[in-house]
C-alpha cells in the first residue's frame, strides 16, 4: 500500500496539469504558465524522489526527510499560487530558492554523496532560462548570475565535502541509481519543455513578422517597403546621430495614369447621418474600390475624406502605355457603374479625373512616415476630377489618345485648370 501512495501522487499531479493545459489551450501562454508548469514538474520530481525512501530499511530514521519533502511541496503550491495571481517575480525567487534549498537539506540531512547534488545542475540549467528580460526589457543579469553562482557554488561544496559511501548494502546502490535516473530524467523534462517554448516563440514571432509585413505592403508597394526597413536599421544603428536626417524614399515613373475619384452630394449625405454610419459606408465603399482595383491591377495610393486615389503603372505588369491608361479607365468605369447602383439616401454621385504621363513616387517624414504621389501628372488628375460634373469621367488628351480605340469619348475640349492652364481633355463615355 506504501508503495501505491507516490503513484497516486503523481497521477492526480500530472492530472491536475492536463486539466489546466486543456482549460488554457486556446489562448497564448505566458511567464506565468511556464511557471506554473516548472512548479508542476518540481512538485513531481519531490514526491518522486520521495518514493525512494520507501526503500530504505525501517530501521533508519526517515521521518526528516519526509518533512523535507512535505515542507517544500506546500512552498511550490504557494509558487503555484503565485503564478496564478500573476505575481510573476514573486513566484519566480520562491521556485528557485525553495528548490536550491530542497537540495541543500537533503544533502545535509544524507551526509553522503548519492549524487543529491547533481540536481544544482539543473536549478542552474533552468535559472538561465528563467531569467532573461523583464516586462521593461531590461536585462536581468544579476538575478540570474546571483542564482547560478549559488547553484554551482553549493554543487561543488557538496561534491568535494561529501564522502562517498561503501556500497555494502542493496538500498544504497538503488538511491545512487535512482537520483542518476531522476537527474537524468528532469534534465530531459526541462530541455522537452525549453525547446518546446522557444520553438513556440519562434514560430509566433514568425508569424507575427509575416503579418506585419503583409499589413506593409497593403499599404506600401514591396520596393519601398523594403527600402523603408532598410532605413529603419540603419537608423538604429546610428541612433546616437539624434540630428540626422533620415533620407527619402523616391521612385520615378516614366509613365503612369493617375485616377481620382470624389463624392457629389458627400455633405449633405454626412448631414443626413450620423457619423458612425458616415465612417461604415466610406469603408464599405472604398473596399468594394479597392477590389476592383486588384482586378485591374492598379495600386491604391490613399484616400482623403470621400477621394479616393489610384495609380496604374508599369510596375504591375501592365508594360505597354496603352495597357496602363485602359486598365486606369476601365477600373474608373467599373466603380462608376457600381457606385451609381447604390441606392444612397439622399442621393450620391461620382465624378473621376484620369491623367496619364510622369510622375514620382515616396515616403517622406520621419515621424509616421507617408506614401504618396506627386507630379503634373497627379495634379491634373486632381483638377480634373474637382471641375468635372457628377456622374462623368474626364481624362487628358494623352489617356484619350492612348485608349480612343478600345473606348467611346466625348468631343476634345480645353479646360483652364488652376496652376495648369488650359489642358485638353474628353469626357470618357464606355466602351465600344
Amino acid at each position: 500500500m506504501r508503495l501505491h501512495l507516490p503513484f497516486k501522487l503523481v497521477y492526480a499531479s500530472v492530472l491536475r496539469v492536463y486539466r489546466y493545459l486543456a482549460r488554457h489551450q486556446r489562448r497564448r501562454f505566458d511567464q506565468s504558465d511556464i511557471l506554473i508548469g516548472i512548479g508542476f514538474l518540481l512538485l513531481i520530481t519531490v514526491i518522486t524522489q520521495s518514493s525512494k525512501l520507501l526503500l530504505i530499511p525501517p530501521s533508519i530514521d526517515k521521518t526528516e526527510h519526509f518533512l523535507n519533502a512535505i515542507v517544500h511541496c506546500v512552498i511550490f503550491a504557494f509558487a503555484i499560487k503565485l503564478c496564478l495571481q500573476k505575481s510573476v517575480g514573486k513566484a519566480r525567487t520562491v521556485l528557485t530558492g525553495s528548490f536550491l534549498s530542497y537540495i541543500t537539506f537533503a544533502c545535509l540531512l544524507w551526509q553522503i554523496n548519492l549524487n543529491i547534488q547533481y540536481f544544482y545542475l539543473l536549478a542552474l540549467f533552468v535559472t538561465s532560462y528563467l531569467y532573461g528580460k523583464d516586462k521593461d526589457g531590461h536585462i536581468e543579469n544579476l538575478e540570474k548570475w546571483l542564482w547560478s553562482t549559488l547553484s554551482i557554488t553549493l554543487f561543488l561544496y557538496f561534491q568535494t565535502s561529501l564522502p562517498y559511501p561503501i556500497v555494502s548494502q542493496s538500498w544504497q546502490s538503488l538511491i545512487i541509481f535512482s537520483n542518476a535516473f531522476a537527474m537524468a530524467g528532469s534534465c530531459l523534462l526541462c530541455l522537452f519543455c525549453i525547446s518546446r517554448t522557444s520553438l513556440a516563440n519562434w514560430q509566433r514571432l514568425q508569424h507575427t513578422e509575416r503579418r506585419q509585413k503583409q499589413t506593409l505592403h497593403n499599404i506600401i508597394p514591396a520596393k519601398l517597403c523594403n527600402a523603408l526597413m532598410q532605413r529603419e536599421i540603419q537608423q538604429e544603428l546610428g541612433r546616437e546621430n539624434s540630428h540626422h536626417i533620415p533620407s527619402a524614399i523616391i521612385e520615378e515613373h516614366d509613365f503612369c495614369s493617375v485616377v481620382f475619384a470624389d463624392f457629389s452630394e458627400f455633405t449633405r449625405y454626412c448631414s443626413s447621418h450620423p457619423h458612425a454610419h458616415v465612417i461604415k459606408m466610406l469603408h464599405e465603399v472604398f473596399c468594394t474600390f479597392d477590389a476592383i482595383a486588384n482586378r485591374f491591377q492598379l495600386e491604391k495610393i490613399k484616400t482623403n475624406g470621400d477621394q479616393y486615389m489610384v495609380i496604374a503603372n508599369s510596375k504591375l505588369t501592365l508594360y505597354e502605355q496603352a495597357q496602363i491608361a485602359l486598365a486606369a479607365c476601365q477600373f474608373s468605369l467599373a466603380i462608376k457603374t457600381w457606385f451609381q447602383s447604390q441606392n444612397f439616401k439622399p442621393p450620391m454621385n461620382i465624378r473621376i479625373g484620369i491623367a496619364s504621363g510622369k510622375s514620382v513616387s515616396g515616403i517622406i517624414g520621419s515621424d509616421k512616415p507617408a506614401y504618396d504621389l506627386w507630379g503634373t501628372t497627379v495634379n491634373v488628375a486632381a483638377r480634373l476630377e474637382s471641375q468635372t460634373a457628377a456622374g462623368s469621367i474626364s481624362v487628358c488628351s494623352v489617356t484619350k489618345r492612348l485608349t480612343e480605340q478600345s473606348l467611346l469619348y466625348g468631343h476634345l475640349g480645353q479646360k483652364e485648370l488652376k496652376g495648369l492652364g488650359k489642358i485638353k481633355y474628353a469626357r470618357l463615355l464606355g466602351k465600344r
